[in-house]
């Protein structure tokens, strides 16, 4: 290695103390140290002529191994071949280092979660190959450098979370940009219009910013020698300035019709809100009705109508083989409900029993099959029986309403707990927590996939279809709906963001277009991202394309969620990489669902019996 990388590498251990917590060892080759990697390089000689080639540092990639202290002045600078520093999620302190700026091949500049300090030093020109920025959640002041304007290849400019002031560079958003925030500081003035399309929350948290998107305007520049608007005495005003009887007149008739306007808007207030006292009152007054599901949204019509044709009369409650007949379509009809949420295939209620038991109402729209093909349908879906299978209990047909009657599952779904949403309970999800919610549901899944030979597709898997039990247990949900649909639905395609590539083609659901769909749920697993977002450039880009992108960069470790970054990043990237072979680009490149789970068993060396709880807390959970 040559001296001065060497000498750079020594003195960044001894202020960081790497050499206890990373064993950085000078009686060792300083490019096997941890975090380091390096690549030859040519060294010429002061004539010019080459003299030989040497080991130079490439790399520095130190996330979350515990380094403190301040890096030191004049250090890093002479890593001149340095192309990657990521120093995040440490104890680092102090000011940035401002020797930075020597390395001119320097790509990727990754600080964010230290406790760096004071101004940003850097004339960021003397990057032209800088193409990610990260420094967010350190203690950061001062402005933010004009230099950032008209960086070529920027894509990732990440600030949230310090104490920057003034207004925001006018940076070149261009079409290649990933990812952007400045949320959360003290920076005021117009956003540049460069930035206009970004959305909301990136400039969130600044409460002296205005303009586009936050859609707080302006206000115009106050004149310095702002002109009164009307003389202040007759006696002041000069002759040939004073206002004529007409003007006077205008004036007069523009007041009172301005305070006509009030007074008119103000009456109609406050008979607006009287009217909506009398109908809440009257609405106290009046009885309930039996089933309540929602006011916009009464699944129960169908059953309350007076309709005696043969086919109302034909829907009925049909329970499944798996399921115990403790309720009846009466029982259901009294149920209180209330609406959980709408999806492509339709809408789901919780439904209260008057025994307090609950189930779960999924109403069905678009359904093309006739009675018995949907009989037929439910009756097969109730045979396949799986721990990771959330088993339909009962469905009713009609010929307006198609129900199907699930258990009620509290924890709610995958998506609600990566995403947010209204569950009842919320659980940061850990590592291992992650690890085994994609090993259950890859088994539920690839169960679908062998029954009734080989014949099955989910045709609907999102991590909003995979349900949680109290123990983190994963359960795929709605399974079949799908095939219901007519050919010629959207909805019968499966969820934007999840969808294969080749079914804008066929426009028909395969077991390998539910291989790539669960890709997309172990990308959203690792990433904590949501499936489908539009960039920072206004294009809707979807998960798999947005972490290939990273990945390409050689980021890869960036692309994990900051949650689970202090666990085991090599299981991570395992699992990465099954999930980049799910969402290949062509059917015949992904592997079949039994396949998946053995991959996923190999992460960690859990056998085909599954991997017991971690603690009695965990059981306990599934107790009433």
């Amino acid at each position: 290695m040559l001296e001065q990388d060497l000498s750079a590498l020594v003195a960044f251990r001894n202020a960081t103390d790497a050499s206890n917590l990373l064993g950085w060892s000078t009686q060792r080759d300083p490019c096997s140290w941890q975090g380091i990697t390096c690549i030859n390089a040519t060294i010429g000689s002061s004539n010019g002529s080459v003299s030989e080639i040497r080991e130079r540092v490439f790399k520095i990639n130190l996330p979350g191994v515990g380094i403190s202290g301040a890096v030191p002045a004049g250090v890093l600078g002479s890593l001149d071949e340095l192309t990657v520093l990521s120093l995040r999620s440490n104890l680092l302190s102090g000011p940035l280092p401002g020797d930075l700026i020597k390395c001119r091949k320097l790509r990727s500049l990754v600080l964010q979660r230290n406790r760096f300090t004071g101004p940003i030093t850097w004339d960021f020109q003397s990057w032209p190959r800088l193409v990610r920025v990260d420094l967010s959640y350190n203690t950061l002041n001062g402005s933010l450098p004009q230099s950032l304007e008209g960086l070529p290849r920027i894509k990732i400019f990440l600030v949230q979370n310090n104490s920057f002031t003034g207004k925001i560079p006018a940076i070149q958003r261009g079409s290649s940009i990933v990812d952007f925030s400045v949320a959360n500081n003290s920076l005021s003035g117009q956003i540049p219009q460069t930035l206009a399309q970004l959305p909301p929350q990136d400039f969130s948290g600044n409460l002296d910013l205005c303009g586009r998107p936050l859609g707080f305007v302006c206000s115009a520049p106050v004149s310095p020698e702002p002109t009164p608007s009307r003389p202040a005495a007759p006696t002041q005003t000069k002759p040939g300035r004073r206002l004529s009887l007409g003007a006077i007149l205008a004036l007069v008739i523009g007041d009172v019709a301005f305070l006509a306007v009030l007074t008119t808007l103000f009456m109609l207030c406050y008979w607006h809100k009287q009217h909506k006292r009398e109908i809440s009152a009257a609405s106290a007054r009046s009885p309930k009705p039996k089933a309540e599901v929602s006011s916009s949204d009464d699944f129960t019509r169908e059953f309350s109508s007076s309709d005696k044709s043969a086919e109302a009369q034909a829907g009925q409650l049909v329970f499944l083989k798996t399921s115990k007949n403790n309720f009846s379509l009466e029982d259901l009809l009294r149920a209180s409900a209330e609406m959980m949420g709408q999806g492509s295939l339709g809408t789901s209620y919780r439904a209260v029993l008057e025994d307090g038991q609950m189930v779960a109402v999924k109403r069905i729209k678009g359904v093309e099959l006739g009675s018995k093909e949907f009989e037929k349908r439910m009756a097969v879906f109730g045979e396949i029986e799986h721990q990771n299978l959330h088993v339909p209990r009962a469905y009713y047909f009609s010929k307006t309403e198609k129900l199907v009657v699930t258990e009620f599952i509290p924890m709610g779904s995958l998506a609600a707990q990566l995403h947010g949403g209204e569950t009842q309970q919320s659980i940061s999800l850990d590592w291992s927590m992650r690890l085994r919610i994609a090993l259950g549901a890859a088994r539920g899944i690839a169960c679908l996939h062998e029954s009734l030979g080989g014949q099955v597709v989910h045709g609907d898997i999102k991590s909003s279809n995979i349900l949680l039990s109290r123990s983190m247990e994963a359960r795929v949900a709605d399974y079949g709906i799908a095939q219901m649909l007519g050919p010629g639905s959207e909805s019968a395609l499966g969820p934007v963001g999840y969808r294969a590539p080749e079914l804008s083609a066929t426009r028909k659901l395969t077991q390998q277009s539910d291989v790539y769909a669960f890709g997309v749920v172990l990308l959203e697993i690792l990433t904590g991202k949501a499936p489908w977002r539009s960039n920072h450039s206004g294009e809707m880009l979807d998960l798999p394309r947005w972490v290939q992108s990273v990945v390409r960069e050689e980021w890869t470790e960036e692309v994990f969620d900051q949650g689970i970054l202090r666990f085991s990043e090599e299981e991570m990237v395992e699992m990465l990489q099954i999930a980049l072979v799910c969402v290949a680009t062509l059917p015949g490149d992904r592997p079949k669902m039994r396949n998946v789970v053995k991959m996923i068993e190999d992460v960690r060396n859990w056998g085909t019996g599954g991997e017991e709880l971690s603690s009695e807390e965990l059981k306990s959970m599934d107790r009433p």
